[in-house]
């Protein structure tokens, strides 16, 4: 009874197939193709995983590979390229003191009542004394900006417009664009109430 229900199944297969056209010409390989029975479905020899052999990989060496470098070549390397490297801009140092708020604080000083009576009262020098002691920094440090405050010829937009162009070349601003910006406001400052 088994072996009439096998031919049923295979003769059932058989005929799917054919009906499919599995086996036609234009669905096959160059190959000829024959139906495969269960039996040798049923009979298929478990195969074991062939051991391969270790193959040896073809290695291409870089010829252009640098070796490595010994601590002695490495510093030389570094001072030869240091020469050739581009000068850094020096850092102009940062003044702890506001140059303009003084400016003011000194004008402000010289303009009050009791301050122009000693400057009548006093000389020319002993009065010098006396306001490069109150403003030490300003006297010491600017000592041509506390001249033209102290004579009272100081331009306080100039001077303004200096310090913000020194706090922009401070932080990294171009130095030929500073230039031109200053020797522009210049110009036009003096230069040109001259004509």
């Amino acid at each position: 009874m088994a072996n009439s229900r096998y031919e049923y199944t295979n003769d059932k297969i058989k005929k799917e197939l054919l009906d499919y056209n599995f086996l036609d010409e234009e669905w096959s390989d160059d190959e000829p193709q024959s139906l495969i029975s269960i039996e040798e479905l049923q009979n298929i020899p478990e195969t074991t995983p062939v051991e391969e052999q270790p193959r040896q990989m073809n290695v291409i060496e870089n010829k252009n590979k640098k070796r490595e470098m010994t601590a002695k070549e490495k510093l030389r390397e570094i001072k030869r390229k240091s020469k050739y490297r581009r000068a850094k801009k020096p850092k102009l140092k940062k003044h702890s003191m506001n140059v303009l708020t003084h400016t003011k604080n000194m004008m402000i000083y010289l303009n009050k009542p009791d301050v122009i009576n000693m400057r009548k009262e006093l000389s020319e020098s002993e009065f010098r004394a006396h306001v490069a002691d109150k403003f030490v920094k300003l006297a010491k440090d600017y000592d041509k900006i506390f001249n033209k405050t102290l004579e009272g010829t100081m331009n306080l937009d100039m001077l303004a417009f200096l310090c913000t162009e020194h706090e922009r070349l401070r932080r990294g601003s171009d130095q030929y664009n500073t230039d031109a910006r200053v020797g522009q406001r210049v110009f036009n400052e003096y230069a040109k109430k001259i004509d």
